[in-house]
């Protein structure tokens, strides 16, 4: 991951974003060049009509009047053409593509990626990244462009009709740009900085939205808008004082620009005092002093505008520069079928090590400096390195059949799980199906042929059928009959067909119209409706009623008939009836048999039932 940019180097990554556009953008640009041609001649038009009446030479001055209102005319014209381009080719194009390009990026990060780093970060760089590429696309070509047109097409003008004041001229602009680009060297990191810790401060506030009910329900609402009024007010407090620090500076900038406005104008008129030129000579020149240094006057707020947009372009090119922990290989093997045994093979993970800010680690107070130093902070506990979440396991899970993994929480049932559809891969050992190494094959294909009901359902703010159909890459190729046999199965079918619309009907956000079983059962019908090859139940019961849990249990039994099924469950009635139960502890795997063979045999196992992670009562 690149940490700088160079300006070269920023310049570039940014051309070729818009290089899909360039022909738009030239157009647009043909149509600002000749708004600025145009506006170039109305200092003209003031000098002659002011001949014209001190000349008494009221025909032409009404002939010039008009000439100079159809110019105006014209550059109303080139602008209302110029935004109709924009409207249909730009405004809207421009930012579909670039929202594409980035939500396709997203998804190249590895599952394990989105799993363990904070993704209302990533998708606010993404979105501020984004909206100031658009942005700084327009103030490129309204702002930017125009303010170099209409201060070079002056100069130039000036330096031919009066090189002195064109010489004066020039020089407040390289003055004035040499003092900007020495005041606004420091801004630049320093505004970056501040952008970080907003970042940071969003983290924050997006966490406590997240968890608003867990707010509400604790009665820590004071606690809470705390949280978030203080980064708010430590964001606050930097970028109070680094923009009266930049104020400073453009006020600065503004007294230089008026030094040689007032100089050039000074000047022009000794010339029109002299007899060397005319009055109307001297209209047209000090007005065409005006557009030139007059135009210095936006420079101050473009440049900030811009730096604005540069420090999140920075951030987000960052972020679409993080590797991927998990690749597609360039010549991916593809598999028949995918109904076979999988082999762990002394399989070896560790949970990848992250960097935080030190003020979070409680080394150092915040301040916009603090963002660029950081602790690492990984599998360490009191100075002490914990063992891999994986450790040498090797086991073989049979196709067809029925497996469980059993043990305590973090005992690294669902890390297996994770590995298995590669959300990270091992760094010891490999896992193997059909003995190919899961990692020649296209990770994409490998979960098309993998259905897994988590213990939380994702759910679509949409209907039941696009819900379930959603792990189909084309849902139209799904009979009504497949699709009804996996509502059935997953007894989905009991309490759609009481719904208005029935599998028609919409569910609200994360299917709030629907109870955790009724999810539950949806997730099922999810996986189902693939004809998966390997099916994976996670806790899919363990926060149900007792009807729920019959019903969502009934279903899965009926769904894992000659399937390839693993359970990561606690309970009973998902364990007893597997063919092979794995028993995990501490990354190890310590046994494996039938429920009723590790009963007796299995001290892990026992303590398990005994501790009532498996009741007795069930088991009697």
């Amino acid at each position: 991951m690149n940490n700088t940019y160079s300006f070269k180097a920023f310049v570039k990554r940014l051309l070729g974003l818009y290089r899909p556009f360039g022909r738009q953008f030239t157009v647009v640009f043909i149509f600002v060049l000749a708004g600025g041609l145009v506006t170039a001649t109305y200092p003209f038009f003031y000098g002659q009509l002011v001949n014209m009446l001190s000349t008494q030479r009221y025909t032409l001055f009404f002939w010039f009047a008009g000439a100079w209102f159809a110019m105006r005319g014209v550059n109303t014209l080139i602008v209302m053409f110029r935004e109709h381009y924009e409207l249909h080719k730009i405004d809207f194009r421009f930012p579909e593509f670039i929202g594409r390009m980035s939500l396709e990026h997203m998804f190249n990060f590895s599952l394990g990626q989105h799993v363990s780093q904070h993704s209302g970060i990533k998708r606010s760089i993404l979105k501020d990244g984004e909206d100031s590429i658009h942005e700084l696309g327009k103030l490129l070509i309204y702002d930017i462009i125009p303010i170099i047109l209409g201060t070079v097409i002056p100069v130039t003008i000036l330096l031919w009709i009066s090189w002195p004041v064109g010489l004066l001229v020039l020089g407040g602009l390289v003055t004035y740009l040499t003092f900007l680009v020495k005041i606004n060297k420091p801004f630049v990191p320093k505004y970056i900085r501040f952008r970080k810790r907003a970042q940071e401060s969003s983290r924050v506030t997006s966490d406590v939205h997240s968890n608003r009910e867990l707010v509400i329900i604790e009665g820590q609402e004071k606690k809470a808008v705390s949280m978030v009024a203080d980064e708010r007010r430590a964001v606050s407090d930097i970028g109070i004082s680094l923009w009266q620090w930049h104020h400073r500076g453009f006020y600065a900038g503004q007294g230089i620009i008026l030094l040689f406005n007032a100089a050039a104008v000074f000047l022009t008129g000794w010339f029109a005092m002299n007899g060397q030129i005319g009055f109307g000579l001297f209209v047209s020149l000090v007005s065409w002093i005006g557009q030139a240094l007059g135009e210095l006057g936006r420079v101050s707020r473009i440049q900030r505008e811009a730096v604005r947009h540069y420090g999140s372009i920075v951030r987000y090119f960052q972020t679409l520069d993080i590797e991927p922990e998990v690749r597609v290989p360039e010549s991916p093997l593809l598999l028949a079928s995918y109904a076979a045994d999988i082999s762990f093979n002394d399989v070896v993970f560790s949970y990848p090590r992250r960097s935080v800010p030190l003020y979070k680690a409680g080394m150092l107070n915040k301040s916009g400096d603090d963002e660029e130093k950081h602790v690492v902070s990984g599998p360490e506990e009191n100075g002490q390195a914990k063992l891999p979440a994986v450790n040498g396991v090797s086991f073989t899970v049979q196709a067809g059949k029925r497996h469980a993994f059993v043990g305590k929480s973090g005992a690294c049932k669902s890390t297996l799980v994770y590995l298995l559809v590669r959300a990270w891969d091992p760094q010891g050992g490999s896992i193997t199906i059909r003995d190919v190494n899961l990692k020649a094959l296209d990770f994409r294909e490998l979960r098309r042929h993998i259905g897994i009901v988590p213990q939380q359902v994702e759910l679509f703010d949409t209907t039941l059928r696009d819900n379930i159909l959603f792990g189909i890459d084309d849902p139209s190729k799904v009979s009504e009959e497949e699709l009804r046999r996996a509502c059935t199965i997953a007894r989905v079918a009991e309490f759609a067909d009481k719904l208005e619309h029935g599998l028609d009907t919409q569910i609200g956000e994360k299917g709030v119209k629907l109870s955790g079983g009724q999810r539950q059962r949806i997730g099922i019908a999810r996986a189902l409706v693939k004809k998966p090859d390997i099916l994976v139940f996670d806790e899919a019961t363990s926060n149900l009623d007792a009807e729920n849990e019959r019903l969502v249990h009934d279903a899965i039994e009926e769904a894992s008939r000659g399937v390839t099924t693993i359970f990561i469950a606690h309970r009973l009635a998902t364990v007893v009836n597997a063919d092979t139960i794995f028993v995990f502890e501490e990354g190890k795997l310590v046994g494996s048999g039938k429920h009723a063979e590790l009963l007796q045999q299995n001290k892990v196992y026992q303590n398990l039932v005994q501790n009532q992670l498996i009741s007795n009562r069930s088991i009697e």
